[in-house]
């Protein structure tokens, strides 16, 4: 006779995997000139991502090569960095380092976002 617990583990793993992941969210302040109150980084900071250069690249459109007038070429992005189209799967994982950018169908950047 087996022992219960070969029965009990799979759904005790099937359990462990569908409980909420704790929030993980980046508190460290950003740094403000002298006198102010330091105020808390957001996912839109793009200097947290070495992406400050790159704020105006929205409806744009993400090559692979040499880019063009209206282009932005991934050799050129920060890294770490991912791309996620629509319906493309995404991690909870927030890393302020990475730079995430949204496109579109056919690769129209939406927008970017640090994390």
């Amino acid at each position: 006779m087996r022992p219960r617990f070969f029965l009990l583990a799979p759904l005790a793993l099937t359990l462990a995997a569908c409980a909420p992941s704790p929030d993980v969210t980046d508190r460290t302040p950003v740094a403000t000139a002298a006198g102010e109150r330091p105020t808390e980084a957001g996912p839109h900071d793009l200097s947290r991502c070495g992406a400050s250069d790159l704020s105006d690249t929205a409806g744009k459109y993400l090559v692979a090569g040499t880019a063009g007038p209206n282009e932005v070429d991934e050799d050129a992005l920060p890294f770490p960095h991912r791309i996620l189209g629509p319906g493309d799967a995404m991690t909870k994982d927030f890393r302020p380092e990475r730079l995430t950018i949204f496109v579109t169908e056919t690769g129209r950047i939406q927008r970017l976002q640090c994390g």
